[in-house]
């Protein structure tokens, strides 16, 4: 895993694009050890923030529900790659895109580090910080695929606008359905399911 290389992603995006466009995407090369590593930082935050959120009531239920919280985080987190980069790849041919797989998985990969570096703020314990913290990761995703999608599968102009905007709020929905479905079964286990 090179980090210079994520650096670059977020100062010079079109560089990054023009880097990786010729390197393998298949999901063995990108997953192992780069998205393993990375898919670690979501799941980092998050259970941080439930540890610090819930630990007033108990120290052991906190802890249990924190490592539940951050497995299903990590978890989901790769799902929602490899979904995101399947979305790339069907929502081609809808925007008159080249259809490739290994393309879509790469800019699903340069997008989900986005996403993941917004994940940070979910070690804060105020209400709505993870949230905002995933807006502006998916906001900034949004912008990655818009530069990506010209050198990656010819989608450029206008409809990159729209098929950056499709595949993500796709994405985003999906992903908010995991993290309610997460929060549940942690608050289960950080409560014994009584409210």
């Amino acid at each position: 895993m090179n980090f210079a290389r994520i650096i670059r992603l977020f100062i010079k995006p079109q560089e990054y694009w023009n880097e990786v466009v010729a390197e393998p995407g298949d999901i063995k090369s990108l997953l192992m050890p780069q998205m393993l590593i990375l898919a670690a930082i979501p799941a980092a935050s998050v259970f941080l923030g439930t540890l610090m959120g819930i630990m007033r009531f108990s120290f052991v239920r906190a802890l249990i529900a924190a490592v539940v919280a951050a497995i299903l985080t990590y978890i989901f987190q790769i799902a929602i790659w490899i979904l995101f980069g399947v979305m790339i790849n069907v929502f081609a041919g809808v925007f008159r895109g080249n259809k490739d797989f290994e393309q879509s998985m790469k800019l699903a990969t340069g997008a989900a580090i986005s996403v993941y570096a917004g994940s940070v703020f979910s070690i804060i314990p105020v209400f709505g910080m993870s949230y905002l913290g995933f807006l502006a990761g998916y906001g900034y995703a949004v912008f990655l695929l818009i530069k990506g999608f010209p050198i990656m599968n010819g989608v450029s102009g206008g409809k990159a606008v729209g098929y950056a905007f499709a595949v993500v709020g796709i994405m985003f929905a999906i992903a908010m359905f995991m993290y309610m479905f997460s929060g549940c079964t942690m608050a289960c286990v950080a409560y014994g399911g009584r409210y």
